[in-house]
């Protein structure tokens, strides 16, 4: 079902260079889906990314209406020019806090080994705070590249504006 497409897989996140590629593939995807359905559907909007998905499963599965038609192709270029980059910035920031912590029946732990010598938690926020600067970049370009083209993505919606002028994709109620 396309519902379980992701975005983008765990080797564009490790081609990006940041990522060992001895990274558990399952520890990636659990990022992507967080990334996918948490940040970038409250920055695209739910319609956009089922449409983004609908057309990459139909390509997975050879279906005709999939990402690689000419007649898509301003849904391609989103996924590869901007989407990409944007999600694997955020999928690294991600990243960052679930290799560096883990739950076990002991609790939240922190694993250590005799050849590593882990970084503090304050290191691991650091690095999250950059990654996070990377995906508010790629974001703000993808914002404008949509913005641009509104009449091409009939499923963006502008700043939570399907959600009327008391919220505007910031998670902060105005009361008005």
């Amino acid at each position: 079902m396309y519902r379980n497409v992701m975005l983008i897989s765990p080797d564009t996140v490790k081609a990006n260079g940041d990522i060992n590629y001895n990274l558990d593939d399952n520890t990636i995807g659990a990022s992507i889906r967080a990334v996918q359905f948490v940040y970038l559907q409250d920055v695209i909007g739910i319609d956009l990314v089922q449409k983004l998905q609908v057309l990459v499963y139909n390509k997975i599965k050879g279906l005709e209406d999939n990402i690689d038609d000419a007649e898509n192709s301003h849904y391609k270029a989103l996924l590869e020019d901007f989407i990409k980059d944007a999600m694997t910035y955020k999928v690294c920031s991600e990243i960052c806090v679930r290799n560096a912590l883990k739950i076990r029946n002991a609790g939240v732990v922190q694993t250590n080994d005799t050849n590593v010598v882990n970084v503090s938690l304050k290191d691991v926020k650091y690095l999250t705070q950059t990654y996070d600067t990377y995906w508010n970049s790629a974001v703000n370009r993808m914002v404008e590249f949509l913005n641009n083209n509104k009449k091409a993505f009939p499923e963006y919606k502008v700043c939570g504006s399907e959600l009327g002028d008391k919220y505007g994709r910031i998670g902060l109620w105005l009361g008005i």
